[in-house]
């Protein structure tokens, strides 16, 4: 599932269960995880680069504490050797078929 293919009713697909489960421990990990954390970081600076997603979306859906720390955050980031790596890993995952 790419960035444009976003079901926002149902964000799952039925077809994976696999799918249903790593969402599972995306919410785990989201809720466990440092407001800071590095795969954080990653994933805010893909959505900000493939949406109009404010930084308070951002920072709630994440758990990424104060919208102005994603900011600050994603500025630093995009400095850091092992964030870029971890962002162009993600994008081969999320890659849009058009």
């Amino acid at each position: 599932m790419g960035w444009g293919q976003i079901n926002y009713l149902n964000p799952l697909p039925k077809k994976s269960c696999k799918t249903a489960c790593d969402y599972g421990k995306f919410q785990r990990y989201k809720k466990n995880a440092r407001k800071g954390d590095l795969r954080k970081v990653a994933m805010a600076i893909l959505i900000k680069r493939h949406t109009s997603a404010n930084n308070i979306w951002i920072a709630e859906r994440l758990g990424m504490g104060h919208d102005r720390s994603v900011s600050r955050l994603v500025k630093q980031g995009k400095d850091n050797e092992t964030i870029e790596q971890q962002c162009k890993e993600l994008e081969k995952m999320l890659q849009c078929e058009d």
